[in-house]
């Protein structure tokens, strides 16, 4: 062998000696030891997206590292992103079993996500390596409260201040004596943890939260403002005294508290800063809004956020297509983004698209079923297009997830009164009073459900402090009227009707009370002056419409109220009001072949509205040829698949002959699910469902139907007889009793006499 030149054997002992430096480099421990200084090193510069970095390439050489799993979740607690510090602090504890800290940590975690059961083991581990732990004393008895042992808890919790006094010890010991229902006992721990250390802004706030719950506001914005005192520059002080000014009516003044919470918020979702651009938003400050929000543009972790609240101001100032376009580009990124349907639920009810506002806000609630502000903006939506029942489940279901929302509770409070239970309404109204005393809103509705009931008396005092406090709210004005009107005082209630429209030209219900007021004082003269400017204002209104019919078949004159009805029918053709009023106005002056050869001219020269030709329909039932009407209802049908009146009629003929059952049970479920709150509908369902020998569904049907109007003969009747259909004689013979006490010759009677003979 030839031996190997000197300068060759140089060289590669160099490259030895490079290769050996680089695999000692290379080793996975002590490349994540440096990992783990590059991230203190950030960490300690307050660069914590790289510091998370520097963690997560140390973790990458060693997925085992509990030191660099707990570093990991500090550094996403500093980032605010919560969920990946649970995750990072679990994994922690498991990985450093011996580490009082990182048992603590996760104990917190465990116990802020109510995981009671594991936050008490991790707490009782750390104890067991630390039984002085205060920190360990004071999550251990946290976690079983939240268990419900309250005795247990106490104990622990007071462990912790004997073993080292501290702020929050005390007001956990005060929360904890309100759940035990001891308030005096819980005011005095309250104060305590501001003995124990006079500068936590913790102490005072959960104080102040307490006082504020007691109903002692003026006690309790002392205490706010005292938080805010100790600690000027504390965003969660600041922002508790704006969300108690803005709770107690006074929003001007929580502007500086929001300003000051925005400045000093440094947090990856600049919560504090969104909050300010909601507060502007909110007071129609668009502008100041904009400038809040321009900056936040390219956060990403936000964008979406900001770029719904910039579409919603491009809203408020009436650049429709740049507002829906900006609000569409949100949800095509993220679909699921369920503050973006909601504001686009918005949009579309503004708009008067109400079928699509009402999906859009479901598809939210479906998306979060836990979002209670979505169930709140659906029950809105159902209660301004008069769907009482699914208006109330909305609200329903906002009151399971957060039981004291005053607003809520006010909402349910006015639609028990639209279903005329007052005694509902009262009980809602007050329990809204009781949460938010100061609340406008909960007062309002207070003193009308009193004005219902009769109570005027202690109505009246209300309504006055109201008028003094909000003399431009035309809710306040329309409450005063309602007073005037119980008293029969037209001319004061006539005042106070015409500046409630003043005040908002689109208030429904003072406009049937001001027709009401001119037609009980004989004034035609100013009651066809209003009708007619209001229709003339809206002629496509069909709520106007048919308001100005009634009245005008009220003073007499029916050829008017029938054009106002037959405009309302063309209008609205799947509401069945203007169609009841017509059929009545035909009938009382025999005008039936007149008004189908009316209706058949306006189906010829409007061959796309389902409206005439459901009219042609009705007068040939009214006429006793239902095999007539039936064609026309099926090219009512073809024209409008959601033409209500159509599939309503349509299917009791299919019913009533035994035929196309399941075609029947569509119409009728189409029925229903355009006129939800209309019992007819709900009574042909039934009775198709009876049809099909489904006696238990058609039960169900015929007892909403019934609820909806308990003196209806037909509907006590064919509940009667679903009823003994399903084998419950007991019901049967209630109902079919009621109905005949209640008409003893409704279409039917007799086969109620023989049914209730054989019972």
């Amino acid at each position: 062998m030839n031996a190997m030149p000197h300068g060759t054997i140089a060289r590669c002992m160099v490259v030895v000696a490079v290769l050996i430096g680089f695999a000692c480099s290379r080793d996975p421990q002590v490349a994540m030891r440096e990992a783990i200084a590059d991230g203190d090193r950030f960490a300690a510069q307050q660069q914590y997206d790289k510091a998370a970095v520097s963690y997560g390439r140390a973790l990458q050489l060693d997925s085992k590292s509990g030191l660099a799993r707990k570093k990991l979740a500090d550094t996403y607690v500093k980032l605010g992103d919560l969920p990946r510090a649970y995750r990072e602090s679990i994994r922690a504890a498991d990985l450093l079993p011996n580490d009082v800290d990182a048992q603590v940590a996760a104990a917190s975690f465990l116990l802020a996500s109510e995981q009671f059961t594991d936050a008490r083991g991790r707490a009782e581990k750390a104890l067991k390596l630390d039984p002085r732990n205060v920190k360990a004393h004071i999550l251990l008895g946290n976690s079983l409260a939240g268990l419900k042992d309250f005795d247990s808890a106490l104990d622990e919790l007071e462990k912790s201040v004997q073993t080292e006094p501290s702020a929050v010890g005390y007001a956990s010991i005060a929360h904890l004596r309100q759940a035990m229902g001891s308030p005096e006992a819980a005011e005095v721990a309250f104060k305590r943890a501001i003995q124990t250390d006079q500068h936590s802004v913790l102490a005072r706030l959960s104080l102040a939260n307490y006082l504020w719950a007691d109903g002692r506001p003026a006690e309790a914005e002392v205490a706010f403002r005292e938080a805010v005192a100790v600690e000027p520059d504390d965003a969660a002080a600041n922002r508790a005294l704006a969300a108690f000014l803005l709770g107690t009516g006074r929003a001007a003044l929580a502007e500086p508290s929001l300003k000051v919470a925005a400045a000093h918020d440094e947090s990856p979702d600049a919560a504090q800063r969104l909050s300010l651009a909601d507060y502007y938003i909110t007071f129609d400050r668009l502008d100041a809004a904009d400038a809040v929000l321009q900056p936040l543009e390219t956060n990403r972790l936000i964008r979406g956020k900001v770029q719904t609240r910039r579409a919603f101001i491009a809203f408020a100032r009436k650049q429709r297509p740049a507002a829906y376009e900006a609000i569409d580009a949100v949800l095509k990124a993220d679909p699921t983004n369920v503050e973006a349907l909601t504001t686009k639920a918005r949009f579309l009810a503004s708009d008067g698209r109400i079928d699509e506002a009402i999906k859009t806000a479901a598809q939210a609630t479906a998306q979060d079923p836990k979002d209670a502000k979505a169930w709140f903006l659906l029950g809105t939506i159902h209660e301004s297009h008069g769907d009482v029942s699914e208006a109330m489940a909305a609200f329903t279901e906002v009151l399971k997830l957060r039981p004291r929302t005053p607003a809520a509770q006010a909402h349910v409070a006015r639609l028990h009164l639209v279903k005329g239970q007052a005694d509902s309404a009262i009980v809602a109204a007050q329990e809204a009073v009781a949460l938010s005393p100061s609340s406008g809103d909960a007062q309002l509705t207070l003193a009308r459900v009193l004005i219902v009931r009769n109570e005027t008396a202690r109505a009246e005092p209300i309504v006055k402090t109201l008028l003094a406090q909000n003399p431009g709210n035309p809710g306040v004005h329309l409450a005063s009227a309602g007073l005037a009107l119980a008293r029969s005082d037209w001319a004061g209630a006539e005042k106070e009707l015409k500046r409630t429209l003043e005040l908002d030209p689109a208030n429904m219900e003072a406009l049937r009370n001001l027709v009401g007021v001119y037609l009980s004082t004989h004034n035609s003269a100013a009651l066809k002056m209003l009708l007619d400017q209001r229709v003339a204002q809206s002629p496509r209104d069909e709520a106007v419409l048919v308001l100005a019919a009634r009245a005008y078949i009220n003073l007499g004159e029916l050829d008017r109220g029938k054009a106002l009805l037959e405009q309302a029918v063309t209008v609205a053709p799947s509401s069945l009001e203007p169609y009841e009023l017509l059929a009545r106005i035909l009938v009382s002056r025999n005008e039936l072949d007149a008004a189908r050869a009316n209706f058949e001219q306006l189906a010829a020269r409007s061959p796309a509205a389902a409206g005439p030709q459901t009219m042609i329909g009705m007068v040939f039932e009214l006429q006793q040829r239902r095999d007539l009407a039936r064609p026309h209802y099926e090219q009512a049908l073809a024209i409008d698949s959601k033409a209500a009146i159509a599939a309503n009629n349509l299917a009791s003929i299919y019913a009533d002959s035994g035929e196309r059952l399941d075609v029947a049970h569509d119409l009728a479920q189409t029925a229903v699910r355009e006129m939800p709150d209309t019992a007819a509908a709900i009574d042909t369902l039934g009775w198709v469902q009876l049809k099909q020998q489904a006696a238990v569904l058609a039960i169900d049907s015929f007892r909403r139907a019934t609820d909806l109007e308990p003196r209806n003969a037909v509907f006590q009747y064919h509940l009667g007889m679903a009823y003994a259909k399903a084998g419950n004689k007991e019901s049967a013979r209630t109902a079919l009793t009621k109905a005949l006490a209640l008409q003893a010759n409704f279409p039917g009677a007799d086969d109620a006499r023989r049914t209730l003979s054989s019972l």
